[in-house]
């Protein structure tokens, strides 16, 4: 084979893969509306999406030092996750604050790894983290039990938030706390069958025309952790059977999010990404990611493999709208804490 075939056969390697990358793109894309429970591949391709992306971006450079027309084919991949992207990446150069501040809250949402990674001193650190970034309402993932020996120092720690609700669930991995500054005039949660995780409430009035319900809510894990001592054949089983449950779950807290007449913001360690089902069935058509709307930056907030993830979520409903959003490198769990300011507008 001679030099011009060589080069001839890796352009032409290099077309057919921009196409493969371009259809998974187009997939990828669909997976947003895809429930898992009827095509499992799909949540596969989601979470694998940025990585498509990336080798998109790569087969742009490519392209384009070469100056081909087939440029326009990892363009069209990009131009159509473009929403995606922007769930991951913003730009900005400034987020001025609220104008409005008796209409102003700021909500933060961190799972705590049951405070765990310094057993000493994270509970103060945490509390002291929020207290000096003047947080309203605090969502806790992870949390622990009552009768934990540590349990008297968070309420020591917590003290500035004199209200809360707790949602104590069968094993660790249930516990939920919401905390706040202002009255929880109701709490409830949200039972999930057949999983350790779970789902939480809460109402919380800041004044007479100024009321509205804050979601708490931690979905089934991936499983990634388990199944690495597993093959390849029961890796897929493990991520399959979680992803399903995480569906089902996140159908559930849709459900009730759809019955609230009160204003809305949930938040919560979603272990799923924007491009998912399930992060696309809970903010359905008329919720608002926070990050988008003020963001900036990168927008991971797992602490584990190689800090890509975004899972951990704040958004809203209309009658809100987010002047900052912040996720912030605190090394005291595995998760980042992500904080958001935002304005009631009516």
């Amino acid at each position: 084979m001679g030099k011009k075939a060589v080069i001839l056969y890796f352009h032409s390697i290099m077309f057919i893969s921009s196409l493969v990358l371009l259809i998974l793109s187009i997939w990828g894309y669909l997976s947003a509306d895809i429930d898992p429970t009827s095509n499992i591949y799909s949540y596969f391709i989601s979470l694998i999406l940025s990585g498509i992306l990336v080798g998109n971006t790569i087969f742009v450079a490519y392209f384009g030092v070469r100056l081909k027309v087939w440029i326009l084919i990892p363009i069209a991949a990009l131009a159509i996750n473009f929403s995606f992207i922007g769930s991951m990446f913003q730009f900005r150069l400034d987020q001025p604050l609220s104008s409005n501040k008796e209409k102003t809250i700021r909500i933060a949402s961190y799972n705590v790894h049951y405070f765990s990674f310094d057993k000493e001193y994270t509970i103060y650190q945490i509390a002291n983290t929020f207290i000096d970034n003047e947080i309203d309402i605090i969502c806790f993932q992870e949390y622990i039990e009552p009768h934990d020996n540590r349990y008297e120092n968070i309420s020591d720690a917590m003290k500035a938030y004199p209200y809360f609700a707790i949602y104590n669930g069968s094993t660790d991995s249930t516990r939920l706390a919401i905390f706040s500054r202002y009255p929880v005039t109701n709490s409830g949660k949200i039972e999930f069958e057949g999983s350790n995780n779970g789902a939480m409430w809460a109402d919380i009035k800041v004044s007479n025309s100024f009321e509205f319900r804050v979601f708490n809510n931690h979905l089934q894990t991936t499983g990634m952790t388990s199944a690495r001592k597993y093959g390849i054949p029961e890796k897929f089983k493990i991520l399959s059977e979680n992803a399903i449950m995480r569906t089902r779950q996140a159908i559930e807290i849709r459900n009730c999010i759809d019955t609230t007449l009160l204003p809305i913001i949930v938040t919560g360690d979603f272990n799923d990404t924007p491009s998912s089902f399930v992060f696309n069935r809970i903010k359905g058509p008329n919720l608002i990611d926070g990050f988008k709307e003020a963001g900036s930056g990168y927008g991971s907030t797992f602490r584990w493999f190689k800090k890509l993830l975004r899972i951990d979520f704040i958004i809203h409903s209309k009658e809100f709208k987010t002047t900052q959003y912040r996720t912030l490198d605190l090394d005291l769990s595995d998760h980042k804490p992500v904080i958001a300011e935002m304005e009631y507008q009516n």
